[in-house]
This record gives C-alpha cells, structure tokens and sequence, in this order.
C-alpha cells in the first residue's frame, strides 16, 4: 500500500513538473517572440532616423 502511494505521487509530481516545464517554455517562446519584433521595430526606426 505505501509503496503504490509513493508511486502515485510521484507520479502526479511528475506530470506537474511536465507541466510547468511546457508553460515555462511557452513563455519563453513568447518573450523571444516579442523581443524580437522589438529589436527590428528598432532597427528600422534607427535606419529611418538614419535618413533625416
């Protein structure tokens, strides 16, 4: 009984950690994303400034 237990709950943690691993990488992805639209918003404005 105690050793099923155990074995349960690790499971569970497991798939939390699962989880949390997926959402961290999610956000991750949506930072680098974001970032990256910033930089070349920059960049053009630099070229455009470049211009004047």
């Amino acid at each position: 009984m105690d050793v099923n237990g155990n074995s349960q709950i690790f499971e569970t943690e497991t798939q939390f950690h699962r989880k949390l691993s997926i959402v961290i990488e999610l956000q991750l992805l949506i930072v680098i994303y974001y970032y990256g639209k910033v930089t070349k918003l920059k960049k053009s404005h630099a070229r455009n400034l470049k211009r004047l």
